[in-house]
């Protein structure tokens, strides 16, 4: 029976919002005596060995400066397509680091974020069993073959692989899903390899603080964040501080980079702003969070208690904002819809982003009763949830399944 000793690759894309997810489950079943090596580009190299993990330099990096260069017109793109652009530019040569990576160590396992379509093939083309964690929102087969085959089938033909159109190991022989019961698709069909897992996250050491944020809790507190990828959207956080200024509330604003805290010109005197703070030293303080519907943050939030404004970008951030909206966990600022497959989802366009639109969302949520409850409900939901630790106990069966074939 495997139980010790095995070895297990983890792959992510690049990113924070990819890697922190992943880094719980990592570090729990390196304290179950595994050897673990998380693979992810070399942008993320520090944020791994901080973790205690071992890191292996895979794929291409996409955060902040890098990724405005690669596409600079990656916002104004529907969604559907942002992710057929983010697949087409990473999944090859993931793959192809993956299988030199892999090929070399030999794992017992391969632990995928569910949009390293990278590990995918490079997993299938070594004969080495996959799990995938559901970074984003799970991908039905059949919308995936809808949306996103062709780009596949064309990674699959790089790679020598035969043809899969029915994507049949695309969740893998184990599926973790972080996703809360109350913001679950009703409609997604059945999915035997998916098994709940809490969506804890990774922060790392906290590094020094501002000294401002100390003294906040005399008032009210909203925390207004695009996370730390696609956040260079200024005339959103432009937006949001015309709706708060002056309002009986502190405003903590984090831009994910220098550059955009350089942005953002002169502030409103009840605003702070930083680069970065880890969530769990905002989170506590918050009242209200303001965000892009990211999962991290969306998660972040829900399982503090904290009810949100969701001002969805791109990417999967309408399906989340749909989710929150359904749930009544939170007041959506959208502009417009996508088509999400079968799903029209709330997409805000910036421009079209009003300043009253944001005030009236956060007066809601500060002071409606039911939509907290929700929270507080949605909140319980995460607690209950499996731990890193308990998940550890599924992948590790994985790996006693395939001793056993």
């Amino acid at each position: 029976m495997v139980t010790r000793g095995l070895r297990i690759l983890f792959t992510t894309v690049a990113g924070s919002g990819h890697l922190n997810p992943v880094v719980p489950l990592a570090q729990a079943l390196a304290q179950r005596g595994h050897e673990v090596r998380l693979a992810t580009a070399s942008s993320c190299a520090g944020a791994v060995a901080a973790a205690g993990l071992e890191f292996v330099p895979a794929g291409v990096a996409l955060d902040g400066p890098e990724f405005s260069a690669a596409q600079r017109d990656f916002g104004t793109r529907p969604p559907v397509e942002q992710v057929r652009w983010f697949i087409g530019t990473t999944a090859t040569p993931q793959g192809a680091d993956l299988v030199r990576v892999a090929g070399d160590w030999r794992p017992d396992l391969i632990v995928r974020d569910n949009l390293d379509f990278g590990a995918w093939v490079a997993a299938e083309e070594l004969g080495i069993p996959a799990v995938v964690f559901g970074v984003t929102s799970v991908m039905a087969k059949p919308v995936a073959q809808l949306l996103l085959g062709d780009v596949l089938a064309d990674l699959r033909e790089t790679r020598g692989l035969a043809p899969d159109p029915e994507l049949s190991s695309l969740h893998g022989r184990l599926y973790l899903d972080p996703t809360p019961p109350s913001l679950s698709d009703a409609n997604l069909p059945p999915m035997p390899e998916r098994s709940p897992i809490r969506p804890d996250m990774h922060y790392g050491a906290p590094g020094p603080m501002p000294d401002w944020l100390g003294d906040l809790g005399d008032r009210r507190c909203v925390y207004v964040t695009l996370g730390t990828v696609v956040n260079r959207t200024t005339s959103v956080f432009r937006t949001v501080l015309e709706a708060l200024a002056g309002e009986d509330l502190d405003v903590v604003l984090t831009t994910g980079s220098q550059e955009g805290l350089g942005e953002l010109g002169a502030l409103p005197a009840n605003v702070h702003a930083a680069a970065y703070i880890p969530q769990d030293r905002i989170l506590p303080k918050a009242s209200a969070v303001v965000c892009h519907a990211g999962r991290g943050t969306t998660y972040g939030a829900l399982a503090a208690g904290v009810p949100l404004c969701l001002i969805p970008l791109g990417t999967e951030q309408p399906l989340v904002a749909a989710a929150c909206e359904r749930a009544g966990v939170a007041v959506v600022c959208a502009t417009t819809t996508a088509q999400m497959g079968p799903i029209a989802a709330p997409l805000t366009i910036p421009a079209d982003l009003r300043a009253d639109a944001v005030r009236s969302a956060v007066d809601r949520i500060l002071g409606d009763a039911a939509l907290q409850a929700n929270v507080r409900r949605v909140q319980a939901e995460i607690a209950a949830m499996p731990s890193p630790d308990e998940a550890a106990s599924a992948v590790e069966e994985v790996a006693r399944a395939e001793a056993a074939a």
